[in-house]
């Protein structure tokens, strides 16, 4: 009762100021404490100029009277740093276009009006939290809305049901996740700013609904990992900023098949840009600032990049190693920024492209004695530096020295420590700088020596780094990088490599009579490589049983059935991991040998059934083929053995082979009759029949 008595009486006063504003938006003046300045952008009133009205420290109490005494062509109000808490008794705001309640206490949006003319609502530094369903109703045309540095946790399913939004800002507040169905009613957002938040993964369906989305914003967030089809939806998004988050490497397979205009990844946690990283991107500019960690940049880390314009990799202090080929192929950049890093030797084979305008390797600490001839055939032009030996090469007042005064090192030029967990891939990086034609060697633990022209089935080494197809547990131990210069002088680095323990803990879930469901934890995560191994048992004097199951490493519970009552049984579970370790010279290994032999067997096995299939065609065909002979020409002939001293006799035709025809068909019987002597000078007479032949249609 007391909720409607307060209501009636709001809208009492409301209608009572809508009333009083009917006399005073004639008047032109400017509202007493605020600020306001004529300007014809963007107006709709009759005249072409409007107003904007600037009010701040204001009483709350006295809004009401200050909204209805605005200037009948105001275009923009704007009411900061007032204790505002609420938007319920906004009125006289007709004319409205840039409505600004910053810095204020607003924690709700509702009002008892529309704000029809409104087109950007500010709303920043404010003390939402939930945004509820129809949060903005009062706003139904509204296209820019700025909720920057809020408290906002939660987002109703149905809050944004503004389709006419084309910019949304939602950064510095507290979101952990992001549902697709939040912009199921934005069909026309273009531009979406999602910094600051608390996002650890962009999944396949987050910005499902946003297809006409072309800015995205993610940076100064927690994001480790980016899902293969975060992106799929959105082929009209040219930019996109990943700066500040926990990427370790770049979601290349995320971003593929998109052509952006630029890329960001600063000040990220990216050790090493490895070759073809960026492979098959479409972006005309891509930086790497600030990333504090980016220690090398591989051979071909650029090379198949389209439509590549601009690189930026500034102000890594640890960045100690560009592979001379790590920009090969790029024929079409134009500016490169190489600025304040830690470079002894910069890539100059990689500048020689025409097209190439601009390089930037400002304050790096380069060495003179390690200059490459090919900087003499570069235009000084391209070059912004502060080295004054380089500067008199590029002016022709200096030659490269080329008498290999430049000594050869190992980058990174510390030792170092690994922590990886079991079943997952490694990589250990070792470069060589002022050799070109240098080659480094690895030994294992074990003492096994690794180079480029050996290859494993888990460990594969090139001239910068060592990988490890996936870890086991007796992979731990320290791997040296080896380099051999002139004079048999060697110079190595070591990296101390522990293989992670998973630690499995296993516990019982529910329990019956003959079953038992187990459960463990996920301290090991999805390997790439590996599965679970469970294993239980059980002895006494009446039942030994002992069953090992495999299970996939996805898996963190299990149902063992069929079991004895009231019997002991012993469980465990562990890590399974295969361990190969042939050593086949060049770029031959055992898996080649297995293919080649195995193939050989097929296509011998192939030819052998084929010949024997063959043969017996033909055997099968000759004797059709005498069985139709024989059945044409009958078995009534005689033969040249025939006793010619036997009395005549006249052999029928045994091939009839319808005794059903009828006897008035016509037959022909051709008779043959011979007459010889016997030994007593007698004479005898053979009548042989030829061949009895009838107008038959089948033989």
């Amino acid at each position: 009762m007391a909720w409607n008595v307060q209501v009636a009486a709001n809208l009492t006063l409301g209608l009572t100021f809508v009333l009083i504003a009917g006399g005073t938006l004639n008047n032109s003046s400017c509202p007493d404490s605020c600020q306001c300045t004529s300007s014809s952008f963007g107006s709709k009133s009759a005249s072409p100029e409007g107003v904007s009205v600037l009010c701040e420290a204001q009483d709350p109490e006295t809004i009401q009277y200050l909204t209805a005494s605005l200037p009948s062509n105001v275009f923009s109000f704007t009411v900061r740093y007032s204790e505002i808490t609420g938007l319920i008794d906004f009125c006289c705001l007709e004319e409205v276009q840039v409505l600004d309640l910053s810095h204020n206490r607003i924690s709700d949006a509702l009002s008892y009006f529309q704000f029809t003319e409104v087109l950007e609502l500010n709303l920043q530094h404010n003390q939402f939290q939930i945004l509820r369903k129809d949060e903005f109703i009062c706003f139904p045309n509204v296209e820019v809305l700025r909720l920057d540095f809020n408290e906002i946790q939660v987002i109703d399913h149905e809050t944004f049901r503004l389709l006419k939004l084309r910019e949304l800002h939602l950064s510095n507040n507290r979101l952990v996740y992001v549902s697709e169905r939040i912009f199921r009613f934005l069909p026309m957002v273009e531009s979406l700013d999602l910094s600051g938040n608390m996002l650890s993964f962009v999944h396949s369906r987050n910005f499902y609904y946003s297809r006409r989305l072309k800015v995205l914003d993610l940076s100064d967030n927690k994001i480790g990992s980016v899902d293969e089809r975060a992106f799929e939806p959105l082929q009209r998004l040219v930019d996109i900023n990943f700066s500040n988050n926990n990427l370790e490497e770049v979601p290349a397979a995320a971003l593929m098949d998109m052509r952006f205009l630029q890329l960001n990844f600063n000040g990220n946690p990216i050790k090493s840009l490895k070759s073809n990283a960026l492979d098959f991107l479409q972006v005309e500019s891509v930086s790497f600032d600030q990333v504090e960690e980016l220690r090398m940049v591989m051979e071909n880390s650029f090379s198949n990049i389209k439509h590549l314009r601009k690189v930026s990799i500034s102000n890594c202090e640890n960045l100690e190693y560009m592979s001379p080929n790590w920009l090969a192929n790029e024929s079409m950049v134009e500016e490169v920024n190489l600025s304040n890093n830690n470079l002894r030797i910069i890539p100059f084979s990689s500048f020689q492209s025409p097209a190439l305008k601009i390089v930037d390797i400002t304050k790096n600490p380069l060495d003179c004695n390690c200059l490459s001839p090919i900087v003499a055939n570069i235009s000084l032009e391209k070059f912004v530096t502060d080295h004054e030996c380089l500067q008199k090469v590029l002016r022709g007042q200096s030659t490269v020295n080329e008498s290999n005064s430049c000594p050869p090192a190992l980058i990174p030029s510390t030792n170092e420590s690994l922590l990886r967990p079991v079943g997952m891939p490694a990589e250990l990086f070792c470069a060589v700088v002022g050799l070109e034609s240098a080659s480094v060697t690895w030994v294992l633990p074990n003492g096994t020596s690794v180079n480029k022209y050996v290859v494993y089935p888990r460990h594969y080494a090139t001239n910068e780094q060592l990988s490890i197809k996936y870890l086991l547990l007796n992979d731990s131990g320290t791997y040296k990088c080896t380099l051999v210069a002139a004079g048999n002088r060697r110079t190595y680095r070591t990296v101390q490599l522990t293989v992670e323990d998973p630690g499995i803990s296993l516990y019982p879930l529910t329990v019956s009579s003959n079953s038992i469901t187990l459960g463990w934890n996920k301290t090991v995560g999805i390997l790439q490589h590996g599965e679970y191994k469970l294993q239980y048992g059980t002895s006494n004097e009446d039942l030994t049983v002992s069953t090992t199951t495999l299970l996939p490493n996805f898996w963190n519970t299990y149902t063992i059935a069929k079991l004895q009552p009231q019997t002991n049984y012993t469980r465990c579970t562990d890590i399974k991991t295969a361990s190969v370790e042939p050593n086949v010279k060049a770029a031959f290994s055992y898996s080649l040998i297995a293919l080649f032999t195995g193939s050989f067997c097929l296509l011998s096995a192939f030819c052998t059934i084929r010949c024997i299939h063959r043969r017996y065609c033909i055997w099968h065909e000759d004797k059709c083929r005498s069985r139709m002979i024989e059945s044409l020409s009958g078995q009534g002939f005689l033969s040249s053995l025939d006793s010619i001293y036997n009395p005549g006799i006249t052999y029928e035709n045994s091939n009839v082979v319808n005794k059903g025809i009828e006897e008035q068909e016509s037959a022909m019987t051709v008779t043959t009759e011979v007459k010889l002597e016997d030994d007593y000078g007698g004479e005898c007479s053979y009548s042989k029949p030829a061949i009895t032949r009838t107008t038959f249609d089948q033989c």
